[in-house]
Order: C-alpha cells, then sequence, then structure tokens
C-alpha cells in the first residue's frame, strides 16, 4: 500500500488528473466487482473526441496530398503529350511532321506556355502562367488566345479547347500509325564524344 501511495504521489506530480482518475478507477473495486469498459470509457471520453479530431485533420491532409499528386499527374500527362509532339526530329517518313499542320499550332502554344520573354528580351519565368495555361488546356477551356510566331509574322486565335483537340490527334496518331520496316543503311561514321571534366564541357578533340 505504501508503494501504491508513492506511485500515486509521482503519477499526481508527473501526469494530468484524468491519469491519475483512470488508474484509481482500475485499482478499486466497487461492491466486490471492477469497473467496466462502460466505467472506463466514461472517464477518458474527451480523450477520444480529442483523438478523433487529429484523426480527421490527419485524413485531410492526407486528402490535400493526394489531391496535389492527382494534379501534378495530370498536368505530367499534358507535358509528356507535348513533349512526344513538339520537336519530333522525324516522323512517318517526314522530317517536319511536328512543324506542320496541326501540330505548328502546338508549337506555338508551347512557345505561348514557355518561352515568352519581355519587353527587354528578358526571359518571363512565371510558374502560376504555366499551371494556369495548362489547367486551362486540361479542362478544355473555351477562352481564346493569341499565338504569334516567332518572327511575329504569323498569328492564330484559338481556344484551349482547340489546342486539347489537335494534341490529342496529334498524339492519337503517333499511336495508331504501324510499325516501319527497319531499312539498312551503310554504315556511318561514328560521331565526335565531348565530356564533362570538373563541371567544365571539354569539345570533341
Amino acid at each position: 500500500m505504501t508503494n501504491f501511495a508513492k506511485s500515486m504521489e509521482h503519477i499526481t506530480n508527473h501526469y494530468s488528473s484524468s491519469v491519475k482518475d483512470l488508474i484509481i478507477t482500475l485499482s478499486n473495486k466497487h461492491n466486490n466487482m471492477y469497473p467496466t469498459i462502460d466505467d472506463i470509457c466514461s472517464l477518458i471520453s474527451t480523450h477520444f473526441i480529442e483523438q478523433c479530431d487529429r484523426l480527421y485533420a490527419y485524413n485531410d491532409m492526407l486528402q490535400a496530398e493526394l489531391a496535389k499528386e492527382a494534379e501534378n499527374g495530370r498536368l505530367f500527362r499534358l507535358l509528356a503529350k507535348m513533349g512526344y509532339i513538339n520537336e519530333r526530329p522525324s516522323y512517318d517518313n517526314s522530317p517536319s511532321w511536328s512543324e506542320t499542320g496541326d501540330r505548328y499550332v502546338l508549337k506555338l502554344y508551347r512557345d505561348y506556355v514557355f518561352h515568352q520573354v519581355n519587353e527587354d528580351t528578358t526571359p518571363v519565368l512565371d510558374f502560376a502562367h504555366v499551371v494556369e495555361s495548362l489547367n486551362k488546356l486540361d479542362v478544355g477551356s473555351n477562352e481564346r488566345l493569341l499565338l504569334m510566331s516567332r518572327n511575329e509574322k504569323t498569328m492564330l486565335l484559338v481556344t484551349y479547347n482547340d489546342i486539347k483537340r489537335l494534341m490529342n490527334e496529334a498524339y492519337d496518331e503517333l499511336l495508331e500509325t504501324p510499325a516501319q520496316p527497319v531499312q539498312s543503311h551503310p554504315q556511318a561514321a561514328q560521331p565526335a564524344v565531348g565530356y564533362l571534366s570538373g563541371g567544365v564541357y571539354i569539345p570533341p578533340s
């Protein structure tokens, strides 16, 4: 009993009154019966609520992070499709495939998103502009935008929905074209190879 009293004194000095009450309840019998689970729950009910609040807050945080990843996935798919189409060196025996027809619109849109410049010709590095433009492209917005060629001689007024349709058509074309038989070519000379040394590029000798 003396040890119990000392233990309770230690608990009183280092723990909350709720813990103390719980231990006393678990240690005592009432009418030769130990406390039931209902008795215990009545003592710690406030802690149940606090724990539920923490769990709900944690769940909300996980859902918010999941939403961010889903958003990143959507934008990544758009960027991947644009990367497959834009500047493709050759396709279907056409070296200028990515520069002609509807694909030219996609090139101008790529420049609109990533290659804008300020009046003093410094590059515009605006992440908000990139995310906003890609989101509008993803939903197929009917908002119009003006695309301009690099030499400023060609301007096109299109909607994001038009660009999305053209991009999907070009991507589907890449998927659906059957593989061409491999043609043999005379062995070409090995290309000259440069390398990096200490972070400095050393050109081929």
